[in-house]
């Protein structure tokens, strides 16, 4: 039976450790690929055209302090700072998964718990605003939305990547984890630990994903980006 597992944003991998005389035990001798599937859901775009210049740089004060302090050369407080547009991301990361134990020794004293099956699943949207106070159609709405749309491929490319690496890795790291011999009577903890395991290696990756999110956002939001979306429509 397919068991689904929460996944949060933050952990460390906790592995299994094997003893030396079960180093090439388990892995050595399984007798099937564990199925891996990943499936990455990216929904068309929202947008709203609603929010005013006020409302969209009271959300996001702390984002605007933050931007602040790192281009003090650029302006004076965080209060000179207004919000244009906003590309609001949201992602989900759930996994399903199924285990068997197979026995090691030919007396059935002690068990190999497997990953026989894998299902990680992503879910990733995006929301883009743009002030209202920038009409459709003009060259300031189209250069704020422009810049909007970058960020959201930005995000897109990122959570795909990531998900490329995670499927390239988990055959490796379910190999690792899947090492020890357990005896007959902790088959079931064994299956447990594999997957805390599976749960604690996800939440690496998630939050490798964010981190690697909020770094490339944060090259495009440069002062010169600013400065040549600013550049595009002369007033």
């Amino acid at each position: 039976m397919l068991s689904p597992l929460a996944i949060l944003l933050a952990g460390s991998l906790m592995l299994p450790i094997a003893d030396p005389a079960q180093v090439k035990g388990c892995s050595a001798r399984k007798p099937f690929k564990t199925e891996i599937q990943i499936d990455l859901d990216i929904p068309e775009t929202r947008y709203d055209f609603s929010m005013t210049r006020k409302n969209l740089t009271e959300g996001q004060v702390e984002l605007t302090t933050a931007w602040k302090s790192e281009h003090e050369d650029h302006v004076w407080a965080s209060s000179d700072l207004s919000v244009e547009g906003l590309a609001r991301g949201g992602m989900g990361v759930m996994s399903a998964s199924q285990f068997i134990g197979v026995p090691y020794d030919k007396y059935g004293m002690y068990y190999c718990p497997y990953v026989k099956k894998l299902i990680v699943s992503v879910h990733y949207n995006t929301k883009i605003f743009v002030a209202r106070e920038h009409k459709k159609g003009t060259c300031d709405f189209s250069a704020t939305l422009a810049h909007e749309e970058q960020h959201h491929q930005i995000n897109v490319d990122t959570v795909s990547e990531v998900m490329m690496r995670l499927e390239k890795d988990l055959p490796e790291i379910i190999s690792y984890m899947e090492r020890r011999y357990v005896p007959r009577a902790e088959v079931e903890n064994g299956a447990m630990n594999l997957q805390a395991g599976l749960e604690d290696a996800l939440k690496i990756y998630s939050e490798h994903m964010f981190k690697e999110m909020s770094k490339r956002n944060a090259v495009l939001d440069s002062p010169e980006e600013y400065q040549r979306v600013a550049a595009q429509c002369p007033r």
